[in-house]
This record gives structure tokens, sequence and C-alpha cells, in this order.
């Protein structure tokens, strides 16, 4: 009996630790007091990275991931880095099936097992495409870590009656979100040989006479009744239960992490800090 509380004392302290590691090097790279080794550039240069956006990416004109992006390629080559944007009409499952082609393209490119970092939207249809092909993906994929994954939101649930949301809206969804991650899809999930990590935020603090994109703090507010939330997408639906590992929650608007101002009310450092903790919290893993 003494054994098995030990095990799961141990198995609850290592993973906050690991929480707590990777929001230490967040603040560390904040307060520019992160530093990057030659040994963790050498190792990031050994895969390709990947970004896959989220919901309405088509207006974004390059601006979506931009700085994440910008500050990815002072320490990885430029010629290894790309965003992928799946079209926002189309359900998570029909992009799951294009990203997976998309990939395999890269793949074969280089030659790389490839990282790939996902926001909101892109994340389910990452997660649905590792659970449709566990073998292939396991092969070519090193790492996924999700910011501010959208599995069903609240807010789809209000505008799905909306004529331009179609079939994307649609699956964002609760009720789709639960039929498309089923009991057996997560399971999948939790075995698979990628290493995939959550990465979540909440309006924690809210300013005055910020300018927010597509009015998140009076949607906010509407999602305050349905738990703690980001704007967008209430805490607990930024991960999946039983699936990889929870890297803590951040204090962020849904758009802060991938977009510049005035879409953002946070600048060009905050993104650039997300990237150097990410990119060393990953370096610091063995894939």
């Amino acid at each position: 009996m003494k054994k098995i509380i030990f095990i799961t004392f141990l198995m609850f302290f290592c993973s906050t630790v690991l929480a707590t590691d990777f929001s230490s090097l967040f603040e560390a790279a904040l307060q520019n007091k992160l530093d990057i080794s030659q040994e963790q550039m050498s190792k990031g240069g050994e895969f390709s990275w990947v970004f896959v956006a989220g919901f309405l990416n088509e207006g974004s004109m390059g601006r979506y991931f931009g700085d994440n992006q910008a500050r990815l390629k002072t320490y990885v080559s430029a010629e290894e880095i790309y965003i992928l944007k799946p079209s926002s009409s189309n359900s998570i499952e029909t992009n799951s099936e294009l990203l997976l082609k998309q990939l395999q393209e890269i793949y074969k490119k280089h030659h790389k097992k490839i990282v790939v970092i996902t926001h909101s939207k892109g994340s389910p249809e990452v997660l649905k495409m590792l659970a449709n092909e566990p073998q292939a993906t396991s092969q070519m994929i090193a790492a996924v870590l999700t910011i501010q994954a959208a599995f069903g939101s609240q807010v789809a649930d209000l505008f799905e009656s909306n004529p331009f949301g179609g079939a994307g809206l649609k699956s964002l969804t609760t009720q789709e979100s639960d039929r498309i991650f089923s009991a057996g899809v997560i399971e999948v999930l939790a075995k698979h040989a990628v290493p995939i990590y959550f990465l979540r935020t909440s309006q924690k603090i809210k300013g005055e006479g910020n300018s927010v994109a597509f009015g998140i703090l009076g949607l906010a507010k509407y999602l305050s009744s349905y738990g703690e939330n980001d704007g967008l997408v209430t805490v607990e639906r930024q991960e999946l239960q039983g699936v990889g590992t929870d890297l803590g929650i951040m204090d962020a608007d849904h758009v802060d992490t991938v977009l510049d101002p005035p879409s953002s009310n946070t600048p060009s450092s905050f993104r650039h800090a997300l990237m150097d903790a990410i990119f060393v919290y990953l370096m610091n893993h063995d894939f």
C-alpha cells in the first residue's frame, strides 16, 4: 500500500515539476534572463519546425505566428521552418488528412523529424492526424506542442448557426469535438509514441482600453459561466484529459500568443519570450 502511495506521489511530483519548469523558463525569458546554449541550438537544427495555424488564419496576412517564426529563425535554419494554414471552412477531420500530406512532403524534403507547434483549431486537427495514423506520424514527428488548443468551444456552439461558419465552425462545437475525440481516439493518443504537450491560457488580467480581436473580452464574459477561459476557449477544453503533458496556464487572450498588436494585447517581446521558453523546454527533452 505504501509503495502504491509513493508511486502515485512520484508521478504527481514529476508532472508538477515539468509544468513548473516551463513556467520558470517563460518567466526568465520575459526578463531576458533565459540563455539558449549552443548545444540546444545544435539539437534544434536536427529537426524541421512546423507551425499550424487555427481558425480564421486566412486574414492574418503573415502575422499569424509571425513573431514566433521570426524568433525561431534566430537559432535554427529559416529554410526548415514552415507555417501551415489549414482552411477554416474545412472540418477538423478533413484538415487532419490534408495536414498529413503536407507534413509528409516536408519530411521527405529534409529527412528530419518534425517539431509541430499548433494553435487553437490547428491543435485538434494535428492530434486527430496522430490518432488516425499513429505509425506514419511517429516515424516523422518528434513532438507536438499545442497552444490554446480548441477541443470544443461554447463560442462555436453560440455561433454554429452562422451560415459563414460551415463545417469548420461546426467541428469546433463541444458536441462535435467530443464525438471526434471519443474514448477510443483518446486511448490511441495516450499511447502514442510522439510526446504531446498542452500550453493553456486564461484571461486573469483585463486592462482598460485594450484592442482585442474578435471582441474577445465580451466573449470572455459570456464564457465565464462555463469556467476560466482565454476569451474563446475554456481552460478545461484546451487539453485532452489523460493525454500528454500539461505545461500549465499562462495569462493571455486567445490571440496574444500568435498575433501582434492591435489584434493582441501583448508586444512582440511576449511572443519572442514564449518561443524561447518553448524551444529550451523541448530541447531539454529527449525525443
